[in-house]
């Protein structure tokens, strides 16, 4: 499996990107050798997500981890013994990890066109008018939609609570080409400082306190 991308950086969340090529098969089989037991889904294309992501997750902090990660209340997945945050996305062929010592989330999403029949379900009329409205080119509306969507969905995932209606609890804003995002909770406002990147094929985005 490549390595698409990767940031390390000393001071920011850490962050990578893998293009899955291998075989379910070939994971499994990893995993288990590992001394992992993958769990079964009937949708192939989540089950190589699944596999993928367990398989680097091993990869990058090893089985010690692996052993000792489970879902919280909220279904967020956590490591009982790690004092540092992780988050998981998937967007087939592509699975991301990052890693920081605080609330994170991350979010990766391929290229299509359906973010434009949901874009009104997920952005204010604010966001839209400024950020999408002013777009005349196809494709760069739809990259912009979707690394919009990123944003709400990598704060959701910081989070890590249900309940949160990301067109009005989830706030973008935009100066230039930096992004900031608020999470609007009943007796709190939360802030989150983001990371993200347009690829050809899909963009990401982390979002982290």
């Amino acid at each position: 499996m490549p390595i698409f991308q990767s940031f390390l950086p000393k001071s920011l969340p850490k962050i990578w990107i893998w293009c899955i090529e291998e075989t379910d098969d070939y994971f499994e089989q990893r995993l288990i050798e590992l001394g992992f037991h993958p769990q079964k889904f009937t949708n192939p294309k989540r089950q190589s997500e699944y596999l993928a992501s367990r398989f680097l997750l091993s990869e990058i902090f090893g089985m010690g981890f692996m052993n000792t990660m489970t879902a919280d209340e909220f279904g967020k997945l956590i490591n009982v013994n790690a004092t540092d945050c992780f988050s998981l996305s998937h967007s087939y062929p592509f699975t991301a990890v990052t890693q920081w010592d605080k609330s994170i989330g991350i979010d990766l999403q391929c290229y299509t066109e359906k973010i434009e029949t949901i874009a009104l379900r997920f952005l204010s009329d604010r966001e839209f008018n400024q950020m999408v409205s002013p777009i005349e080119n196809h494709f760069n509306k739809i990259q912009e939609l979707t690394l919009l969507w990123n944003i709400k969905e990598a704060v959701y995932k910081a989070y890590g609570k249900k309940n949160i209606i990301f067109k009005n609890q989830i706030q973008i804003l935009k100066q230039n080409t930096i992004f900031e995002a608020k999470l609007f909770l009943e007796h709190e406002i939360k802030y989150y400082q983001i990371q993200y990147k347009k690829e050809t094929e899909f963009s990401w985005c982390v979002a982290y306190e």
